[in-house]
């Protein structure tokens, strides 16, 4: 049977890694792991393992300096069970080894959980029921047009939301557009007027063979989830500006893609969602 191996935080449950009969995994700060996890400050270049064997899942600690914790035992090797939680360099990790374990949270309570304040770009374009809500939703609102653009296009313009804490409005925004690519949510502490400003100038991009301008529809979870991987450093801190943190649906409906940025280079889990 497939294990799994989950990291646990306080915005939800992330699934690391599939541990299939036969294979083995490392979990690192260094990207020589198998599962590197860079912004675990306390986590060794290379921490701990997990084989899949014939007789069940063996843990055992890479001589890691902090030391790994199995239910809060100390050990250097040791038999996993299911449900067993792993303590290791300031992580906590979760082994599902019966398929039976339970994400913890739904996509409304993981964004509400998020410590900053927390924004959506939504594209009105996606879904004729995505402008009324937002006129009626009761959050201030930007539209990311300028000019007569922003009143001639209105109900097809990418809008900047706030979500303060408790809206009516995020729930609904879920209910009927998770999965259906409406827009991205994300963290930032700066203004609305700071973070449309940010955005604004992402609207048009110059392709590069072609000298081309194109509109860049990074408010499209399709499209942004491709980008950020594979952006060059300094791509990533020109568009990201001050956003803290990027929150994305998966093309699984049942994971969030959350991405921020640690010393300068992008940093990528996935949460998984109850259904």
């Amino acid at each position: 049977m497939v294990a799994t191996l989950c990291r646990i935080s306080d915005i939800g449950v992330s699934i690391i890694s599939s541990i299939h009969p036969g294979a083995s995994v490392t979990v690192g700060r260094s990207e020589r792991a198998n599962l590197a996890i860079p912004e675990a400050t306390y986590l060794s270049s290379l921490h701990f393992s997990i084989t899949h064997l014939d007789h069940g899942l063996i843990l055992r600690d890479l001589g890691s300096r902090n030391g790994t914790f199995v239910n809060a035992v100390q050990v250097t090797e040791q038999k996993l069970v299911d449900g067993d939680t792993i303590s290791a360099g300031g992580c906590t990790f979760r082994i599902d080894i019966s398929g039976g374990t339970k994400p913890l949270q739904d996509p409304v309570s993981v964004l509400f959980a998020q410590h900053d304040p927390l924004f959506a770009v939504l594209d009105a374009a996606r879904d004729k029921a995505i402008h009324p809500l937002i006129i009626q939703g009761g959050v201030p609102y930007l539209s990311l047009y300028h000019g007569r653009a922003a009143i001639g296009l209105e109900r097809v313009a990418p809008y900047l939301l706030y979500l303060p804490p408790g809206c009516n409005l995020l729930p609904q925004l879920i209910d009927q557009g998770w999965s259906k690519s409406w827009g991205i949510f994300l963290t930032c502490r700066h203004t609305m007027d700071e973070v449309r400003k940010q955005f604004r100038r992402s609207l048009m991009v110059t392709l590069q063979e072609t000298q081309q301008q194109v509109y860049f529809r990074f408010y499209d979870p399709r499209v942004i989830r491709i980008f950020l991987p594979i952006a060059e450093p300094v791509q990533l801190a020109e568009f990201a500006g001050p956003v803290i943190s990027f929150l994305i649906e998966d093309e699984d409906p049942g994971i969030m893609l959350r991405f921020f940025q640690k010393d300068g280079a992008l940093a990528i889990e996935k949460i998984a969602l109850a259904t």
